[in-house]
């Protein structure tokens, strides 16, 4: 029973850990993904490129598996597991 019991603590702290940082970034891109079905332009990358047409399926590439949303993805999942191993060591989740 307290085999059982672990497990699930173990499966729940992943999920804990793990969840945060994808609503996140599903958050961050949901409105600029919104304005690209409407207008079908993808917004501009600062320095050097402008507003360029694009659609929704494209957009969504460069923000999902793009080198530099790959870079910042790992670093806000870096950063969650950094707090969420601090709270637990301090809370003592398991």
């Amino acid at each position: 029973m307290k085999k059982k019991r672990t497990i699930a603590l173990i499966l729940l702290w992943l999920l804990c850990c793990s969840l945060p940082p994808f609503l996140l970034s599903a958050a961050l891109i949901y409105p600029d993904w919104q304005a690209v079905r409407a207008t079908g332009m993808c917004p501009a990358a600062p320095p050097d490129i402008p507003p360029y047409p694009c659609t929704p399926n494209e957009f969504l590439t460069r923000m999902v598996a793009g080198p530099f949303a790959v870079m910042g993805f790992m670093i806000l999942c870096l950063s969650w597991g950094v707090m969420w191993g601090g709270f637990t060591a301090v809370v003592g989740f398991i």
